[in-house]
Parts: structure tokens; sequence; C-alpha cells
């Protein structure tokens, strides 16, 4: 994965702040793995576990930015703080997966069942699954949100109020074609 990220912090007079930051996040990650999906026997004699395999790429590509403005100022024995933040972030997800569903007893091509009480790791060799070409989802996000905090100290009094709105926009869609096999 590659990332990046920078800060920028200002004093723009006696009291007031502002930081601003940004981050950008590239990763890929891949998962090969068999997921336990059932139990076969008898309810509570429960002698294996039918499993799936599952292939898997996530691409993932996300962009953020946040900034915050923070002003603090005493009032007689009164100390003031009062935040206004503000935050955007952008991501993209492609997702490759396929799977084969193995059952109650072993079929060639498929996951074989392992057992509970004596389970045999290795037994089942994904590279002779007989395996679907991969089906791609495409998921977008967009978010943001705005906030504001006041934090108001009296000797050891600590009052804080604060609100939040976050807005977002998810698109997710489902490739018809294959990403390759």
């Amino acid at each position: 994965s590659d990332s990046g990220y920078a800060r920028l912090d200002l004093a723009l007079a006696t009291g007031l702040t502002a930081d601003v930051s940004y981050r950008h996040i590239e990763a890929e990650e891949r998962q090969m793995y068999h997921e336990p999906i059932g139990l076969i026997g008898p309810a509570g004699a429960w002698t294996a576990v039918s499993r799936e395999y599952r292939d898997q790429i996530r691409d993932s590509d996300t962009d953020s930015v946040a900034g915050n403005l923070v002003w603090s100022a005493t009032f007689g024995g009164v100390k003031n703080r009062l935040l206004v933040g503000y935050d955007y972030s952008v991501n993209r997800l492609v997702f490759d997966g396929r799977s084969a569903r193995g059952g109650a007893t072993p079929v060639a091509g498929r996951p074989t069942p392992l057992s509970i009480t004596n389970p045999v790791y290795g037994a089942s060799n994904p590279a002779t699954y007989v395996l679907p070409a991969y089906t791609r989802t495409i998921s977008d996000a967009e978010r943001q949100g705005y906030y504001l905090l006041d934090e108001v100290t009296i000797g050891r009094l600590i009052l804080i109020a604060g609100v939040r709105r976050d807005e977002f926009e998810d698109v997710n869609a489902a490739a018809t074609t294959a990403r390759f096999a």
C-alpha cells in the first residue's frame, strides 16, 4: 500500500488557531481462505463443517481532507474554547471475488468438509477447485461532516456542548463482465 499525509498548523492571531490536513491511501489486499458455512451431522452431534473457499482482491483508493478553527479566550474566571470544523473524504473500492462451495460430502473440484474432532488441514487443495471468473463490484463513497464544539471551564466545572452533521453518498455497482478468470 502507498500512503501520504500532510498537515498545516497555523496561529492566526492571539487565541485563534487553525489546522488543515490531507491524507491519501492506496491499498491492495488479497485474501484466499476457507470459510465454515454449515454444520454436518445430526443436531447436537455435529461431526464436521462444510466450507466455502473465497478468493478476493480489494483495491482501495482514499483521499480525505479536514480542517479546524479554534478560538480560545478567558473572560474573568471563565475559559472558553470554540471549535469549528469540516472533514471530507472520497473512497473507491474495487472488489473482485469468486468462490467454490463445498458440501456435506467430498466432491472433486470443491472444498472438502473439515472434521470437528479430528481436523486435517491441507487435505483440500485450492489449485484443484473449479472456480468461476471473478465478479467485480465497484463502490464509491463520498462523505463530509461539519461540526461545532464549545467548551466552557469555570473552576473545576467543565461544560461541553456540540453538534455535528454528516452527509454521505454511496454508490455500489456490480460489473456484468468478469475481470479475469
